[in-house]
């Protein structure tokens, strides 16, 4: 009946089904649909990446665990030092995050565990740690260290990541004749190193949780100004649009739409304004008019999705570079602080009134520290390298030039220390393939100690020899100080064992020294007497082989 309002739940559904018709909900819909699903992409793949990131730290870290542990009780074991060797294991096997360390023989009987209920035990051959090389007879040293762990949690408690270790019998422990095994055995046992993920869990749990926030709030702040655009520069358009049509339709050519703007919908508007002026000249120029102004529509409504798209791939490529960005200033802009102020002071001390020789002295010491700080930039991108698992790169080197460096750096802690330094180098051919690097932190550890090992003065004396017989070269760094007791003699170069007061020494330096002669294939002994002082003897064949990432250790 005329006059009569449609009932109110009418009103409701029309006014609902016109909303989900509107175009503008529809563009924020699909909005919506475009930023939940690229972010949501984003927070999976963010989670996804730091998971196998986190993954692979483990991995990597409980490999090099259980090599350490392998290094640290090859030497005491291929003397038969078994109890040296278990104190080793167990000291580690108390360390943070350690749940437990054991070795079992090639039958499966655990012969060592930090859990001394499990010693004499035999394992379960169909268990995860022994699955992967008895299932199908497969030889252990053919199993990729990759698949040798196992991940299982325990009763009530956290994860546990395990990671099982072979021990090859190699020719130095077959030939021992305290316990030697035939050559034809293989593998004399199994390291098996238990490491606990609680704080990997926590890391991992907190992870997803703020990217997921962060995602969250994203998706908020994006939408929010992005429904207020569309409703502002679209949906008041077209409504505008709308009551003008209605208008039209009533018969009200006279109707114009305010519009203002030069955008493609301030476009649509004064092309309307102009259509209801022609409408009066003929209805044939109106309708030919509207194709041509759908046409226009499509064409826009087209570029703006490509607008729309691009603006979405801009802010992604923002985001990346935002990150890469902040981790590019976090590794090089206080390394180059540093460099800009050695600048800065050399050419203030040019400018001073110091003599020439006094400058000289400043501005040589400025260009071992610039040197220093390039190197350590040097360092940095090793470990990365390192990190990567790539080949370490040996160069042709004069080791006299490498010997010179060293020196020059301890240069000013001679003189400070009342130290005499005294040189003794072989001129002929002393060239050697090497990392310079790595030799000059094996010179300046030995350096070290020896003004260490002299606190009232003395002299340090480095020799060089060259060794035709042996393609190789020799260096000796010896000391005037207090010397190596005769009992501490057989474990300077054991981890962690230091005659320094606690809090003074690591017990690491003479771990590394011997640790980079080793990579370079070459040999070190030391020669001390109680109070007349000690002499390291370090032999480097010229051309060393390619430096292997393995390490095969004994245990008899």
């Amino acid at each position: 009946m005329p006059g009569v309002p449609p009932p109110l739940k009418k009103v409701g559904h029309t006014m609902k089904a016109r909303l989900f018709q509107s175009l503008s909900f529809r563009i924020f819909l699909f909005q919506v649909f475009i930023f939940v699903i690229f972010i949501g992409l984003f927070a999976y793949l963010s989670i996804f990446v730091h998971n196998e990131q986190m993954t692979h730290i483990v991995l990597d870290n409980i490999q090099r665990d259980s090599d350490i542990i392998k290094r640290s009780i090859h030497y005491d074991m291929l003397l038969n030092r078994r109890d040296d060797a278990y104190e080793i294991m167990r000291t580690i096997g108390n360390e943070p995050g350690m749940v437990g360390i054991r070795i079992y023989n090639d039958k499966g009987v655990v012969t060592f565990s930090t859990d001394t209920a499990e010693i004499g035990n035999r394992v379960n051959m169909q268990a995860e740690a022994c699955y992967m090389c008895h299932a199908e007879n497969k030889p252990l040293e053919e199993v990729p260290a990759k698949s040798r762990h196992r991940v299982f949690r325990t009763p009530g408690g956290p994860r546990v990541i395990g990671l099982i270790n072979p021990i090859k019998n190699e020719p130095s422990c077959s030939s021992a004749g305290c316990h030697a095994h035939p050559a034809s055995k293989k593998v004399l046992g199994v390291l098996d190193v238990r490491m606990s993920l609680a704080q990997v869990d926590q890391s991992i749990a907190e992870n997803e949780r703020n990217i997921l926030l962060y995602a969250a709030l994203m998706i908020l702040l994006v939408l929010f100004p992005t429904a207020i655009f569309i409703y502002s520069m679209v949906y008041n358009p077209i409504q505008r649009l709308i009551e003008g049509t209605k208008e039209v339709a009533r018969g009200n050519l006279d109707y114009t739409i305010q519009v203002s703007g030069r955008n493609e919908i301030a476009h649509l508007a004064y092309s309307f304004n102009r259509m209801t002026k022609n409408l009066k000249k003929a209805r044939d120029e109106l309708t030919e008019w509207s194709e041509t102004l759908e046409k226009k529509v499509e064409e826009k409504t087209g570029e703006l999705k490509k607008a729309q798209g691009h603006l979405i791939q801009v802010e992604k490529m923002a985001s990346l570079g935002k990150l890469a960005a902040t981790v590019a200033h976090e590794l090089n802009n206080p390394l180059a602080g540093v460099l800009t102020y050695v600048k800065l002071f050399e050419k203030q001390v040019k400018k001073s009134s110091l003599t020439d020789k006094q400058k000289e002295g400043m501005l040589e010491n400025l260009s071992v520290i610039e040197n220093e700080i390039k190197r350590s930039g040097e360092i940095v991108k090793n470990l990365l390298v390192f990190a990567r698992g790539t080949e370490e790169h040996f160069e042709e080197h004069d080791i006299n030039s490498i010997v010179e460096k060293s020196l020059l750096l301890l240069n000013h802690k001679f003189k400070i220390s009342n130290i005499q330094l005294l040189k003794n180098f072989c001129y002929e051919d002393t060239t050697i393939f090497c990392n310079e690097n790595q030799i000059k932190q094996m010179l300046v550890a030995l350096l070290v100690n020896a003004s260490d090992a002299m606190p009232e003065g003395g002299t340090v004396t480095v020799t060089t020899r060259c060794l035709p017989s042996e393609d190789a070269i020799e260096i000796q760094v010896a000391d005037t100080g207090v010397g190596i007791p005769e009992e501490v003699l057989p474990h300077i170069f054991e981890p962690f064992f230091t005659t320094k007061k606690e809090g003074s020494g690591s017990g690491l330096g003479l771990s590394v020294v011997y640790g980079i002669v080793h990579r370079h294939q070459g040999t070190i002994h030391v020669e001390s007497k109680p109070g007349k002082g000690s002499t390291f003897f370090i032999k480097l064949p010229r051309h060393p082989r390619q430096p292997s990432e393995s390490l095969s250790d004994i245990l008899a």
